[in-house]
């Protein structure tokens, strides 16, 4: 049997069963129509190695291999993978998105190469390729909650047996690290020098819409979906403060006059709790204003 012959039946075998990531020393096949699953659970896995592992890995083989199609083998060696990881690695880099795989060989997806560059966005859109951070991520991300909260939630959803504790570690580390790629980058992601230059701060731009929306006031539907993008902005906020706020703004959207006061209502709290923020967009509450 040749190698290449060996590798494809490998491939193949691999192609009817679903690989449970453990930890980096075992991996638990089993088939996706294994017998005595109980009713309305289902099973879990998380990749081999985790997204920071991964963009590191990417960044080994991006360095050597540039745009260029590379083996099976060449990947493994640029990766300085051991032998018995080569595989499971691969995949956990499949699942990602961060590699592809085509009739030629293995090449550095264009979404490995901007995870490489340490973008942030790209970071968590490749973490939630996986099922399961996917799910973690739309229920706690930016979310203030104990890692037994989320250990109590996977063991209730999915089957039991799970290594939930090594999920939700991996899960609130991507996190973590993604939020400080974030705060380091000013949550946009590396820039070029003329990405970075800004033609008016903040302030400035929020007069000029101010001014535009003065002299032609926006319609009913152009409200109600300003309405909605506020409310997720406020869902994505770290500050509890302003969940009853989006519910109430999703709430009364079409109506004016309450959307008037919740509105209000956010500058109140971002002038009393982020004063160095409402400085440097000036905000300002109207009361405070026409007094």
């Amino acid at each position: 049997m040749t190698f290449a012959s060996g590798f494809s039946k490998l491939l193949m075998y691999f192609t009817s069963y679903k690989l449970i990531y453990l930890d980096d020393k075992s991996i638990i096949m089993a088939s996706e129509k294994r017998k005595g699953r109980p009713p309305g659970s289902k099973s879990i896995g998380i990749p081999f190695k985790t997204i920071m592992e991964s963009a590191d890995l990417v960044k080994m083989a991006l360095n050597e291999a540039g745009d260029n199609t590379m083996s099976f083998k060449e990947m493994s060696e640029f990766m300085k993978l051991p032998r018995g990881a080569a595989i499971p690695t691969a995949g956990a880099l499949v699942e990602f998105g961060l590699v592809e795989k085509s009739s030629l060989g293995w090449k550095i997806s264009d979404l490995g190469k901007i995870v490489s560059k340490g973008d942030p966005a790209a970071y968590k859109e490749a973490l939630e390729k996986n099922e399961i951070f996917r799910d973690l991520s739309r229920r706690y991300w930016n979310r203030l909650v104990t890692p037994g909260i989320i250990n109590g939630y996977l063991k209730s959803k999915y089957r039991k047996g799970e290594n939930v504790f090594r999920i939700t570690e991996r899960f609130l580390e991507a996190m973590e690290f993604i939020k400080r790629l974030q705060t380091e980058s000013g949550g946009l992601g590396k820039l070029s020098e003329e990405e970075k230059f800004q033609p008016f701060t903040i302030s400035d731009w929020l007069k000029i819409i101010q001014l535009k929306y003065a002299l032609e006031p926006p319609t009913k539907s152009e409200i109600e979906n300003l309405a909605e993008q506020v409310a997720n902005s406020l869902d994505n906020s770290s500050d509890i403060s302003f969940k009853a706020i989006s519910s109430n703004i999703r709430q009364y959207k079409e109506n004016k006059e309450i959307l008037a006061v919740q509105v209000d209502n956010i500058m109140k709290i971002v002038s009393a709790k982020y004063p160095n923020f409402a400085k440097t967009t000036e905000v300002k509450d109207e009361s405070e204003t026409k007094q």
